[in-house]
């Protein structure tokens, strides 16, 4: 890894090779025994609660934006930043889910909305009409959207928002309604349109933005095309965007995005086109990318204005993310919502980033997928301040079963070791000599003390003499110590 860099409490470390850093070293691979056990390179990964999509919306603000003929209402779900007031005017978002106009729940991107009014921006999840809600089509869905903006920026003076930083985004069909709010010239049902729905910015998940020829949706617009596709109605005033999808998506292709991004900039516009390589349609809802595709946006928001650069990276002009042992690796990385493994965030941190760990004791097997580009552009994993952080590539196992006299022994399953077994992993090369007999990468430590790697598993039923033993076997189900 070029220009790695290491800091664990008074502890530096500065690396700089073009090979991916493996924290396996042979003093990694350890197991601590009798009613306690390490296990080596355990890859831990933090419980996920899977939250109610009404449990995510809990802790927003609730308004009525719209009241429908037969007296149904339309929502939006406000999640404010810390300290607002009345008087504020700060940037704002409205974020519309996706679900093909079949279905939708606001609560798709609660996580985004938290995530930027911890940032500093009123964030906003707006409910719409769809075919299962309200036996609506795309028409109505749009309508809904483009009275969504229109209330939002009407209310901005006791929302707190700046009615000149209002955003909308969204992911497939809610990224087709954001890009409508901002191109469409019909399909409004509001009597006061006075004030504009069209938004300052755009932040959009590939978001479904062609219905002309060769596609679909032609097949039942027809000519209607030209009045609801995003893509055929750009027009001068375009606002800036970031436009965000995966080298596989199958329902908007690379060159459909950059037919867009062509587009919008032919009309004085600015689109900032995001490939993701190997990733489908849907992409950014999985963990990894989500965390992605946020701090792309983030990125994206801090161009224009509308959020401050996370601080404390030094020089390196990265972002910041935060671990604590009490974290979740679904949560961004930010300081109040820090991941809880090193490994999680080493998946996602690019070269100029920092991550600031928590004190604690990690156990986790450590692969970093990338490293630094340069001396000013590494990636730093320090500790926190003032704060004393342990990494060990072992485990604590208990469960034990007496064999005979001093002999115990647990049985685990394979999948307890992740992709990694070190119990079934030998040492080699030419600078270790074997003696004629197998040597894993795996160990056992009992009350601190390293025991030896025993040749056959008849020695370890033997009276112990000065050496304590251990041995293990692997078969396709479970790994006997």
């Amino acid at each position: 890894m070029n220009g790695f860099y290491l800091q664990m409490g008074n502890i530096k470390m500065e690396k700089k090779i073009r090979y991916s850093l493996l924290l396996r070293a042979f003093a990694f691979c350890c197991l601590y025994a009798a009613s306690t056990i390490l296990l080596s390179a355990v890859p831990l990964q933090a419980a996920r609660k899977k939250d109610s999509r009404l449990k995510r919306l809990e802790t927003a603000v609730v308004k009525t934006y719209k009241t429908l003929s037969d007296g149904s209402e339309l929502k939006v779900y406000i999640f404010n930043p810390k300290g607002l007031k009345g008087e504020d005017k700060r940037p704002a978002i409205v974020f519309f889910s996706g679900g093909g106009f079949k279905n939708q729940s606001p609560a798709q991107f609660a996580e985004h909305s938290k995530h930027l009014a911890e940032m500093g921006m009123v964030a906003i999840c707006g409910d719409y009409r769809t075919k299962t809600s309200h036996n609506a089509t795309a028409f109505e869905s749009i309508k809904d959207a483009k009275s969504c903006m229109r209330w939002v920026r009407k209310n901005a003076g006791n929302l707190g928002i700046d009615v000149n930083r209002i955003a909308a985004g969204g992911g497939s069909a809610g990224g087709c309604l954001a890009a409508a709010t901002a191109t469409l010239k019909d399909y409004d049902e509001d009597k006061d349109q006075s004030v504009s729905c069209i938004p300052n910015a755009l932040v959009l998940f590939n978001p479904v933005i062609d219905f002309g020829p060769g596609t679909k949706a032609f097949e039942r617009l027809k000519d209607e095309y030209k009045k609801c596709s995003p893509i055929h109605n750009l027009r001068k005033g375009f606002p800036p965007a970031i436009f965000m999808v995966g080298t596989k998506d199958r329902l908007i292709s690379v060159t459909t995005a950059e037919r867009f991004k062509v587009l919008v900039e032919k009309v004085g516009g600015r689109c900032d086109l995001k490939l993701y390589e190997g990733q489908e349609h849907s992409f950014f809802n999985r963990k990894e990318m989500h965390i992605k595709t946020v701090s792309d946006m983030d990125a994206f928001l801090v161009s224009i204005g509308y959020i401050n650069a996370r601080q404390d990276t030094g020089d390196l002009g990265g972002v910041e993310y935060h671990v604590s042992v009490n974290g979740d690796d679904s949560n961004p990385g930010t300081k109040s919502k820090p991941f809880r493994t090193i490994s999680a965030v080493a998946k996602v941190a690019q070269p100029g980033d920092v991550i600031t760990v928590h004190e604690g004791v990690y156990r986790e097997r450590i692969n970093p997928l990338r490293g630094g580009t340069s001396d000013d552009k590494r990636i730093v994993y320090r500790a926190a301040k003032g704060e004393k952080v342990v990494i060990k590539g072992s485990e604590i196992v208990k469960g034990w079963q007496k064999v005979e006299n001093y002999t115990w022994k647990v049985v685990l399953p394979n999948s307890f070791f992740g992709d990694f077994n070190p119990f079934d992993d030998l040492i080699r090369g030419d600078w270790f000599i074997s003696n004629g007999r197998k040597h894993h990468t795996g160990a056992v430590y009992i009350n601190g003390h390293w025991l030896t790697e025993a040749a056959k598993q008849d020695d370890v039923l033997k009276l112990a003499g000065k050496d304590m033993l251990w041995f293990s076997s692997v078969d396709g189900t479970n790994t006997t110590i």
